[in-house]
């Protein structure tokens, strides 16, 4: 039976700064380094990850994916891939909500209805072009991919251990676990905290969710 367990980062110093407010806007192409509450939380982790044994462990390239692993487990050699960098806001990253308007004046409707832009950010809808924005559909496509050439192809009984992003460990949920006609909006909204594991397990040749979420996430196998 293969074992897969979903990461999300500790906290970083972005996640930090948006706590209260949402005022920065991060994505693939931003990063960001762990918080002192992010390293308490990866160092938490010791505990719980050090006592597997993982034959596989795969990362983000951005570095609060890399600094949790360095300190939850300092021995482990990741294999880092492109794939699972977090969602790319094309021309939105790393700015705050005020430079968002100042550049985009006709975001600041949206933004007044909407201050988070989760029409853009959390959505399978295409943002417009001219933003640069990845829907989720261009992200569950990267994924699919490589869950295909990469995840699929492990041995039958292996435990893999990945660690990414919020809104690609939705997605990635959304491909192994959903059926993908019904459950979009269930993806968009699914609460993936940082630091805390979510444990799937492969039995035959369907993944089920164990434990790591609020709630069960879908009630339909995928067919990624």
């Amino acid at each position: 039976m293969g074992r897969l367990y979903l990461l999300r980062h500790a906290e970083s110093k972005a996640n930090d700064a948006n706590r209260d407010e949402y005022t920065l806007f991060g994505g693939g192409e931003t990063d960001s380094p762990l918080s002192p509450a992010g390293r308490k939380q990866a160092e938490a982790l010791r505990g719980e990850l050090g006592a597997i044994h993982f034959d596989r462990i795969l990362s983000s390239p951005l570095l609060k994916a890399r600094e949790t692993l360095e300190i939850t487990l300092p021995k482990a050699s990741p294999e880092i891939f492109d794939a699972l960098v977090e969602r790319r806001l094309g021309k939105l990253s790393g700015l705050t909500r005020e430079e968002i308007i100042q550049r985009f004046p006709e975001l600041e409707g949206e933004l007044t209805r909407d201050p988070k832009l989760r029409k853009f950010r959390e959505s399978f809808i295409e943002a417009p072009l001219q933003y640069q924005i990845e829907s989720y559909t261009v992200v569950a496509a990267r994924l699919r991919r490589w869950v295909r050439e990469v995840l699929e192809k492990q041995p039958r009984n292996s435990s893999t251990l990945i660690v990414s992003h919020k809104h690609i460990l939705r997605c990635l949920l959304y491909l192994l676990l959903s059926d993908q006609k019904t459950h979009q909006k269930a993806a968009t909204e699914l609460e993936i905290p940082n630091a805390t594991p979510i444990f799937l397990v492969k039995n035959l040749d369907q993944w089920v969710y164990v434990r790591g979420l609020s709630k069960e996430p879908f009630s339909s196998p995928g067919v990624a």
